[in-house]
């Protein structure tokens, strides 16, 4: 016998807001908006294409009302990993055992792009582009270890509070 739920309402942490977020079904509760790209560029050194950019865009970086949904995620920390279809990390940056870039998001933004983050082999960017509050963070990866584009198979987000 097979079921299967194609859709079910689910209440989770007494219905306060709780983040978390998979790239194509993104919900994240300072935002739910927003778009996440990757670029990519050929490397000579492997032959293929690698990841040289991961964007997130249509970013509000407004501060959060209390636990509101969707308020804004201004202070925040946002965890950023790409998986490949096993759902295993892939490197990003300067060695393999680093998986994940954790950038501190500004509480709101100025037309002056502003670095966050400056990782072994990555950098992360914030740049306010729909006025102070909304924008898009630039994670450059120009690490010693080329991520393959094509090993990509997912992007995950996670937030949680600076503790500041």
């Amino acid at each position: 016998m097979f079921a299967s739920t194609l859709a079910a309402s689910v209440t989770l942490n007494n219905g306060d807001a709780v983040e978390f977020g998979q790239g194509e079904g993104l919900v994240i509760a300072c935002d739910q908006l927003i778009v996440t790209r990757i670029n990519e560029a050929w490397s000579e050194m492997i032959e293929d294409f690698r990841v040289s950019t991961i964007e997130l865009t249509d970013l509000n970086v407004a501060v959060p009302l209390l636990a509101a949904q969707d308020s804004g995620c201004g202070g925040k920390v946002i965890k950023i990993q790409l998986l490949n279809s096993l759902g295993d990390p892939l490197t990003i940056g300067d060695s393999s055992g680093l998986t994940e870039i954790s950038v501190t998001l500004p509480n709101g933004g100025s037309g002056i792009p502003q670095v966050l983050n400056e990782t072994s082999g990555a950098t992360a960017v914030f740049e306010a582009t729909l006025g102070p509050d909304e924008g898009t963070l630039t994670v450059t990866i120009d690490g010693s270890v080329d991520t393959v584009a094509a090993d990509v198979y997912r992007v995950t987000l996670e937030s949680e509070s600076s503790g500041v």
